[in-house]
């Protein structure tokens, strides 16, 4: 792929942002924890009368509030802007489309070349075709203008022996060319073949 380091770098970009998000989803979780656990062990020590331990613990939650405050309002933030900011990567993506025609413009040309030489030698050999079915034309005429001029189609009504001796081996009408369009290759799926190819 001619574009895949934009999409090495766009992919690069989305998950360092996803990343960035669940690193700090997960550090709120465990402040959280973390905070749940001391609020439950500062009750504990009211309860048990340790109210010096308690205030120490209660300077720590104090705290811990705040960087969990802090933590939410970053992460909302985070998620809010890193849309924002993935929606406009997105976009800065997706306008290097119009590029493809210019990186494989190379190759088209050289293919299309290609095919214009194959077309050339195609064509050749359909004009070699054709004259040979001119050919093959004018013989058979020249049979049947024998066959017409000594009219033996009336003598072969008298004598049956004539007729038979034809059957197999002579024709007075041309149906189609000898070379005829069924034995040539058609398009099938944008892929020539002949008839009953695989």
């Amino acid at each position: 792929m001619k574009t895949q380091h934009l999409f090495d770098e766009y992919n690069e970009y989305i998950n360092n942002q996803e990343q960035s998000i669940a690193d700090l989803t997960k550090q709120k979780q465990e402040l959280q924890s973390r905070n749940k656990e001391n609020k439950s062990r500062y009750k504990e020590l009211i309860a048990n009368g340790e109210d010096e331990k308690a205030d120490e613990l209660f300077t720590v939650i104090a705290e811990d509030d705040k960087k969990l405050n802090a933590i939410n309002k970053r992460l909302d933030t985070k998620k809010e802007v890193s849309q924002e900011a993935r929606d406009k990567k997105t976009v800065e993506l997706l306008k290097h489309q119009k590029e493809l025609s210019r990186l494989y413009a190379n190759e088209k040309a050289e293919l299309i070349e290609e095919l214009k030489s194959i077309v050339d030698q195609y064509n050749t050999v359909i004009e070699k075709i054709e004259s040979v079915n001119e050919d093959y034309g004018e013989e058979h005429a020249r049979f049947v203008d024998v066959y017409q001029s000594e009219d033996i189609f009336k003598k072969s009504q008298n004598d049956k022996s004539i007729k038979s001796e034809l059957r197999n081996d002579f024709k007075e009408t041309q149906y189609s060319d000898f070379i005829n369009a069924s034995e040539l290759p058609f398009i099938h799926d944008k892929k020539l073949q002949f008839k009953g190819a695989k």
